[in-house]
């Protein structure tokens, strides 16, 4: 009897010992493969983090170009801004520092050209029209051609081709001493200046002010104009000198002139 306790004793031990070893082998077994999904979960989350970092990264480099560039674009049309402020604030200077023109307006005579025919020249001989388009054309090849004069001639350029859409006011003018005033002027405003006093000139033959200084302007500054085309390109800066004090300045064709 007490042998056969004894093997019970010991059949229920092993079993006992076998239950641990297949439930430590499950165990084992789950927590290999828990480790298993575990890992592949991790690295599934990583890569996604990384790919969406990556898209982010993307994203705010071209987020950072687009507003690099909208900057450049702001800064560039505050400067068109500051430039026309400062064409504008010299234009209002320009014409309230200009002395009234004390001639008053006489009506024109009787021989007096209606508005719009050909302007007379100083010898009473019809400016050539056909000269006027190539004149044009070669003021649009000028980058730039410096205007002295007496600020009293310069007011009466501005009144003129201020009125033109072509004209742009310097954004300096200088003074080199006494009266006279030194303006760069480009090609663009030398149309506008040339055209101007062209219709200034038809607008009355001798009898007005306005009409001597169109035809005297328009003459000398076409004649310098009409020297920067053609073969008689010489590559020098182009030079208006409107003062007959100053004396020849290389154009015998069209002596300087205030």
């Amino acid at each position: 009897m007490a042998w056969s306790n004894r093997s019970d004793t010991a059949a229920v031990l092993e079993d006992n010992r076998a239950a641990r070893r297949e439930v430590g082998d499950a165990l084992g077994s789950g927590l290999a493969e828990l480790r298993g999904t575990l890992g592949h979960i991790r690295q599934e989350l990583l890569d996604a983090v990384t790919s969406g970092v990556a898209d982010l990264r993307t994203e705010n480099r071209e987020l950072r170009r687009r507003l690099d560039r909208a900057v450049g674009e702001l800064a560039e049309a505050r400067q068109d801004i500051a430039r026309a402020r400062t064409d504008m604030e010299s234009l209002r200077r320009q014409l309230l520092e200009a002395p009234p023109d004390p001639e008053p307006l006489a009506p024109a005579p009787a021989a007096a050209a209606e508005d719009g025919e050909e302007p007379v020249g100083r010898d009473g001989a019809p400016l050539d029209a056909a000269r006027l388009p190539g004149l044009l054309r070669c003021a649009a090849g000028i980058a730039s051609a410096t205007l002295l004069c007496h600020r009293d001639t310069w007011a009466f350029v501005l009144e003129q081709a201020a009125r033109d859409r072509h004209f742009r006011a310097p954004g300096q003018v200088l003074s080199p001493g006494g009266d006279r005033v030194e303006a760069a002027l480009s090609g663009r405003s030398l149309i506008a200046v040339l055209t101007s006093l062209w219709h200034t000139a038809g607008s009355g033959r001798g009898a007005t002010g306005d009409w001597a200084l169109a035809v005297e302007l328009y003459v000398r500054i076409a004649a310098a104009v009409e020297r920067t085309g053609g073969g008689g390109r010489s590559g020098a800066a182009v030079t208006i000198v409107l003062d007959d004090r100053a004396g020849d300045v290389g154009d015998e064709e069209a002596p300087t002139a205030s």
